[in-house]
């Protein structure tokens, strides 16, 4: 068995049909059915169960696919560390960042990046937090900053705890709200609320923290996950945002301000730096995760 027929294995194992895996690794459904059956016959293994339907790995073939995805892995980050080395860690850093990261520490983090490696190659990637775990699995990024009860995808990861944000409600300055000790939920009907999107498990837990049955009931008539939309409607218009607390020197901290509501609890998001297990950090890496802990820290 070689590199080749792995790859050729896993393709099938993943599309579970021979047209689709053969186009994965650029061959034709000839020739790839050649591929998988001589590495049954080298194994003396029968890997799959060949029906109109498609194939679906026998018991014995799930027990190899399960080895060499591993093997594939590791051969992975052995091309990675080699290139580590032979690098010296330098040239490029993929950051990926859930949509509250991205606003409050990102930034802060690039700007002490760019004055200490003016040559590092940075590129940075702002998703949900599933779609980034995918890209991190993929090797198309570093490292990921998000908070992992915001992950629903089932990732082999490394999380490393970099400090706790809070989501409080938060209006414009001469908003009428402004004028009142104590906001009410049925403040929130008047004026109408923005938030992130956000999985159901996230919102649902959310919604019981106030004491409604189920998200649906709470007044939200706008969801974005960029929060410089969000903060931008409500500086200019009566809404109301569940937004990160804003700094007074930043621009968006000299037009909003926090309000007290006892139905609306602040909101925790616990960022976590999260690595794929197994895969060693480059310098960059390293630093960046460092600087963005004594972020949130002063945060």
């Amino acid at each position: 068995m070689d590199i080749r027929h792995m790859e050729h294995l896993l393709a099938l194992a993943d599309t579970g049909r021979f047209v689709t895996a053969a186009n994965r690794v650029h061959l034709s459904q000839a020739a790839f059915s050649r591929s998988i059956q001589a590495l049954e016959d080298d194994l003396g293994l029968k890997l799959f169960d060949r029906g109109r339907h498609g194939a679906a790995p026998t018991q014995a073939g799930r027990a190899v696919i399960e080895r060499v995805r591993q093997v594939m892995f590791d051969l992975g980050c052995l091309k990675h560390d080699v290139n580590l080395i032979r690098t010296g860690g330098a040239g490029s850093l993929r950051i990926g960042a859930g949509p509250i990261p991205a606003q409050i520490l990102v930034p802060e983090v690039l700007i002490a990046m760019r004055r200490q490696h003016p040559a590092l190659q940075i590129s940075v990637t702002v998703e949900s937090p599933d779609r980034l775990l995918a890209q991190l699995e993929e090797d198309a990024l570093d490292v990921v900053l998000a908070d992992p009860k915001l992950v629903t995808r089932a990732t082999a990861t490394a999380c490393t705890p970099l400090g706790r944000l809070q989501l409080t409600l938060h209006c414009h300055k001469a908003h009428p709200l402004t004028k009142k000790k104590h906001v009410t939920m049925a403040d929130l009907h008047t004026y109408g609320v923005a938030s992130g999107k956000g999985p159901r498990g996230f919102l649902q837990a959310v919604a019981t923290s106030m004491g409604l049955n189920d998200f649906a009931e709470f007044p939200r008539i706008l969801e974005s996950d960029d929060f410089a939309i969000m903060a931008r409607v409500v500086a200019m218009t009566d809404t109301l945002a569940i937004l990160p607390r804003q700094h007074p020197d930043t621009p968006y901290g000299r037009l909003l301000r926090p309000l007290h509501c006892p139905d609306l609890p602040p909101i925790p998001i616990d960022v976590h730096a999260i690595l794929l297990k197994g895969r060693t950090p480059s310098p960059s890496v390293t630093e960046f995760i460092g600087l963005a802990g004594q972020v949130a820290t002063a945060w």
